[in-house]
Parts: structure tokens; C-alpha cells; sequence
């Protein structure tokens, strides 16, 4: 063998060992990466559950339809208590329930009021506040009962677990949440509650109705139950008739910068006010949710905002009522668990130590 053609061998082998070194690091980092995101629920896509919606309209505390979303496979599930928005429909949260629900959760909506068109809701969130304890103490004992027939075989024996419930509200309804965790009156019911989860909330307007903000100072709103609030970066922006749908000094900062620990604040900065609720249809025209008044992040990135806010939530309850923090912390780390949507730094408050960004 010639020098030349030994001195070849030498250089070849050399870059055949240098190239399978970098194969090989390559599949090591891609399988330390696949064993970092199976170590936690990708819950920004739909869970594993098949899930079912229905209205129940009979029977039921002051008359109040309730709309439902529940795992399909009979076992024992967490109870969410939904509170829509300002003149919305129960409905309207379809998506961002049967998200929820896929996970291991039965979903309940029950719609507070009807309204009129272009008019005001019939009663004050005071009012509004006293009924959505009066449901939430209904629910053990009629849930099940008021079940409608049709689907009553089904879930009769669907085991709600009242010991772990979460209260939770969009908009104004996330008013209500915290009004009713911070009202003596509506907070010796009979069912308790473990955590709330409030979506873009926006505290009293103009004067519309009592406002729950004012007399709180940071950190000074003690719900008792650990809290995540999750507000957008449009909701503060003015679109149509000189009125946002969630002005910055009474929307979610205020929320999170007033309550006590543990809190968890995520933001997405592109997306709007009613980008929690279902796409707008031809036939949705005079829905609240479609009106054309909210700054939205647009049709595109609306089913993945549901799916964020759906995604969040479930990790939240995981930590609150499961007990299970580990897919929290990957929200927390957006290295570990993307959100589908860009959000900005996720904040945090826990007892005793100072507030924190991600």
C-alpha cells in the first residue's frame, strides 16, 4: 500500500469517526429531549378522554340552564364551575370545556341571566354572585338527578368528586369568582372549593355595577384557594365606541398584582377578549362574543388561544386539586411544554417569597 493511499484511509476514517460522533450526539440530545416532554401531559392538545356536551334546562336552581361537558368513560372527576362573560352564552365556551373535560374534568356552565339585545344583563353581579353560590351548593345533590333522560343511563353512575372543585369565570364572570370567594355572604356555602381560575377578568366599568378592586391593596385580595389568571394584550385596546373590553386598570394585572399567593399570571400578548369563546359563524352575527367591539387576535390563532387557555388550565388543576405539579412547572419553563400561541413571561407569587417571572 502506498503512502499516499494509507495517508487517504487515515483521512477518511477520521472524518468517518467525526461524523457518526455528531450522529450520535444528535439521536442522545433527541432522546433526552423525547424523555423531557413524556415526562409531563402535553395538554395543550385535546386529552385522552372522549367527551360529551349537553344543556340541562329542568329542574335546576333558579331556573338556570347548565351547560355541560363530561368524560364519556364512567370513573370518579374534579367538578369546574365555568362563569361566562358580560351578556354571553354558556355555549360559548364549547371548545374551551370539552378541552378541559378531555383531561379528566367534568365541565359546568350555567347561564346566569338572559339578556336583551344590546342590553344589559336583568340583575347586578352582587345578584349574580349570590346565584353562582346558590348553583355551586345545588350541584351535589341535583347534578346527577337533572340529568336529561336521554343521557341519564349513561352517567348516572359518573362519580363527581365535590371534594375537589375549582371556580372559574371569563370576563366578568371572572368577577364573579373572585367575588364570590372575597364575599362573606356568598362564601359560607355549603360546597367548597379548591382554586380559581379566572380568564381576561374585568372588573366593574364605568359604574355598570359594584366594583370589587378598589378596596384591595397588592398582594391584599386573600381568596384562600390558589388563584391562575390568564389575560391577553388586546383586551386593553380600544376598538369600537371609545370602550375596551378589558381596560388595563380594571382587567387582569390588577387582578394578579391584588391577590395573594399563590398566583399564577400567564399573558398572551396577540390575542383578544373574546378569543376564549367559539369562532364567529354567518348565524353568529348578533352572538355578544362576534360583535364587532373586542380587538381580537384574529379566525387563525383563535382555536389555538382556546386551546392555550384549556392547555393552562388543565395544568393548573393538576397542581390545585391533583396535587401534580409537574406539568405546571413545564408551562412555567416554555422550554419544556410550547404553548401554541406566544405568550410572554409567565409570573408567579408563592407564601413568602417574592413575586417572580419565569
Amino acid at each position: 500500500m502506498s503512502s499516499s493511499t494509507a495517508a487517504t484511509m487515515d483521512s477518511s476514517t477520521r472524518l468517518f469517526f467525526i461524523f457518526f460522533t455528531i450522529l450520535l450526539s444528535q439521536q442522545v440530545a433527541s432522546a433526552s429531549t423525547v424523555r423531557m416532554l413524556t415526562d409531563v401531559d402535553d395538554v395543550y392538545e385535546i386529552g385522552p378522554l372522549s367527551v360529551e356536551t349537553f344543556t340541562i334546562t329542568d329542574d335546576t336552581v333558579y331556573g338556570r340552564s347548565l351547560f355541560v361537558a363530561i368524560p364519556e368513560k364512567e370513573d370518579e372527576y374534579p367538578v369546574v364551575q365555568l362563569q361566562h362573560g358580560f351578556n354571553m352564552g354558556n355555549t360559548d365556551y364549547k371548545n374551551l370545556m370539552k378541552h378541559v373535560a378531555s383531561w379528566g374534568f367534568i365541565v359546568i356552565a350555567p347561564q346566569m341571566y338572559t339578556f336583551p339585545f344590546f342590553g344589559y344583563p336583568i340583575f347586578n353581579v352582587t345578584t349574580e354572585m349570590e346565584h353562582a353560590r346558590g348553583i355551586l351548593d345545588w350541584l351535589k345533590g341535583g347534578f346527577i338527578a337533572s340529568i336529561p333522560n336521554r343521557y341519564k343511563k349513561k352517567y348516572a353512575n359518573h362519580r363527581p368528586n365535590w371534594e375537589k372543585v375549582a371556580l372559574a369565570g371569563h370576563s366578568r364572570g371572572g368577577m364573579v369568582a373572585f367575588g364570590l370567594a372575597l364575599n362573606p355572604a356568598t362564601n359560607k356555602g355549603a360546597q367548597k372549593y379548591s382554586a380559581i381560575i379566572v380568564l381576561d377578568p374585568v372588573d366593574a366599568v364605568q359604574g355598570a355595577y359594584p366594583s370589587i378592586l378598589p378596596s384591595y391593596e397588592t398582594n391584599g385580595m386573600d381568596l384562600g384557594v390558589p388563584t391562575l389568571i390568564v389575560g391577553t394584550g388586546l383586551g386593553p385596546k380600544v376598538k369600537f365606541l371609545g370602550q375596551a373590553c378589558a381596560p388595563s386598570d380594571k382587567g387582569h394585572e390588577v387582578f394578579y398584582n391584588n391577590v395573594s399567593p399563590p398566583s399564577y399570571h400567564f399573558v398572551a400578548p396577540l390575542q383578544g377578549h373574546m378569543d376564549f369563546a367559539q369562532d364567529c359563524g354567518f348565524l353568529d352575527f348578533f352572538a355578544t362574543r362576534c360583535f364587532p367591539v373586542c380587538a381580537s387576535g384574529g379566525t387563525s390563532s383563535r382555536k389555538r388561544m382556546q386551546q392555550f387557555a384549556g392547555g393552562i388550565t388543565v395544568a393548573f388543576l393538576k397542581d390545585a386539586l391533583l396535587n401534580n405539579n409537574r406539568t405546571l412547572l413545564a408551562a412555567l419553563d416554555k422550554s419544556q411544554l410550547q404553548a401554541p400561541i406566544l405568550i410572554a413571561a409567565p409570573e408567579f407569587k408563592l407564601p413568602g417569597k417574592k413575586p417572580q417571572y419565569v
